[in-house]
């Protein structure tokens, strides 16, 4: 049986603890985005893994109520690196730990490049320029 979220339009937080994954839903709004964080951290998680809201200030809120590391997704592959790129940028800025990508890496034209390029971002501050520089080279 397939279980349907909790808030339809929402999305998922999940948390992991020793291997094992459990799924939370949230809504759009930051304070259930938190409370829903809280939730983990209560359960005992190391981190949680979260969309990017796309929104620096309503993230960072989400980010300072969180007592443990929130991972971004990567999410469904997206059109251009770019895009994986500004979000990364956009969710480091906003205080994330790190990101939890697969497709946006492994189906880009330059795997190794798009690699470079979230690490230049994540480590070393990148621009999204700059990092996108990378994927060319």
């Amino acid at each position: 049986m397939t279980r349907k979220p909790a808030f339809p339009r929402g999305h998922r937080i999940c948390l992991s603890q020793n291997g094992v994954e459990l799924s939370i839903y949230y809504s759009d709004e930051p304070h259930i985005a938190l409370e829903s964080k809280e939730i983990a951290a209560e359960y005992g998680a190391d981190f949680v893994k979260t969309t990017y809201s796309g929104d620096l200030d309503s993230f960072r809120t989400v980010v300072r109520g969180a007592t443990v590391p929130v991972l971004v997704l990567g999410g469904e592959r997206m059109h251009t690196d770019r895009a994986a790129l500004e979000l990364t940028h956009g969710a480091i800025a906003a205080g994330a730990a790190g990101i939890v990508m697969g497709r946006n890496i492994w189906q880009a034209p330059d795997p190794a490049g798009m690699v470079r390029a979230l690490r230049a971002i994540i480590h070393d501050s990148a621009d999204v320029d700059a990092a996108v520089a990378l994927v060319r080279r």
